[in-house]
């Protein structure tokens, strides 16, 4: 069964630098920095914290949010693990927003981390949090100002009152929909090798049964902002066309980048948080090659 957009599009999820620009005075507004960093250390691959890139640079009255610990569930035995709703809520407070704040998310790294924070605070049911369309490099490409040094800022003294929302699914309700005993289809987020099981960061590589492909950065045009129109439909086909769709990447992250480009469609989606790290972890199948049923990854 195929899922269209709806007749009545969601506000949109994106801003434009220009509108921006226009109201970083607000004092209802406050601009946060995700971004994280992907570096590799002894041949290993590993998230650092921006928050030494922020101090070099970062949007007029921005604030830092630390994904990796304050928006992370440190006791879950998996990194990046979303948090409660009430961790979640203290973190925002901490950065002085409340309920009636409006959030606008921004990275320096394709915008998956502000989307991120997107998917987090929406988890929480906060009524206006954005992304800057473009990220730190469409302000930068537009000859706009950035800040140097720490910022400073009030913290809230709460939140206020938490709506959770029902967003994700767990490893079991994903291994039904790829059995074909759950309605649902899997988004596999990353790039085509990933996919197919040609290349990947983990020693099991490959799909899990039954998802199709839409990789995150072939949703940015050559700007860095997200595709939109035909040009986002082109991409997201297999996704648009699915019937509940259920993103997942390597750790839950880029994941929500698809999930920010099917809401911008009218498309509604959920997340496998855990994602392909959480099922490595348990041993499941993942298969290999073009196909969504795929070839059994043999042995990997």
């Amino acid at each position: 069964m195929s899922q269209t957009p709806s007749a009545s599009p969601p506000p949109s999820a994106l801003v434009s630098d220009q509108w921006l620009a226009d109201h970083l005075s607000d004092d209802a507004l406050v601009v946060v920095d995700a971004t994280v960093l992907h570096e590799t250390v002894d041949g290993a691959p590993r998230w650092v914290s921006g928050a030494e890139r922020f101090v070099q640079g970062h949007l007029p009255g921005a604030r830092f949010a630390d994904l990796l610990n304050d928006f992370s569930d440190p006791s879950a035995p998996l990194p990046l693990t979303a948090p409660a709703p009430e961790r979640i809520a203290e973190a925002a407070a901490r950065l002085g927003i409340d309920r009636d704040t409006t959030v606008i998310s921004y990275d320096s790294d394709g915008n998956r981390w502000a989307s991120r924070l997107w998917w987090l605070l929406r988890n929480i049911g906060h009524p206006d949090v954005r992304v800057l369309d473009g990220g730190l490099a469409v302000w930068q490409q537009a000859g706009r100002e950035l800040q140097t040094g720490a910022a400073d800022w009030q913290p809230k003294p709460g939140y206020g009152p938490v709506t959770p929302q029902d967003v994700y699914l767990d490893r079991d309700q994903v291994s039904r929909i790829s059995a074909g005993d759950r309605a649902g289809t899997l988004v596999h987020a990353l790039a085509r090798p990933s996919y197919t099981g040609e290349s990947g960061d983990s020693a099991r590589r490959g799909h899990i049964r039954g998802a199709v492909n839409v990789g995150w950065e072939s949703l940015l045009d050559e700007t860095g902002r997200l595709r939109r129109g035909a040009d986002a439909r082109n991409v997201l086909g297999p996704a648009l066309d699915a019937e509940e769709p259920v993103a997942y990447c390597g750790s839950g992250i880029s994941a929500t980048l698809v999930l920010l480009a099917l809401h911008e469609e009218g498309v509604p989606g959920r997340l496998y948080d855990g994602s392909l790290t959480d099922w490595a972890a348990h041993g499941l199948p993942l298969v290999t090659g073009d196909d969504p049923q795929g070839q059994e990854a043999a042995g990997r």
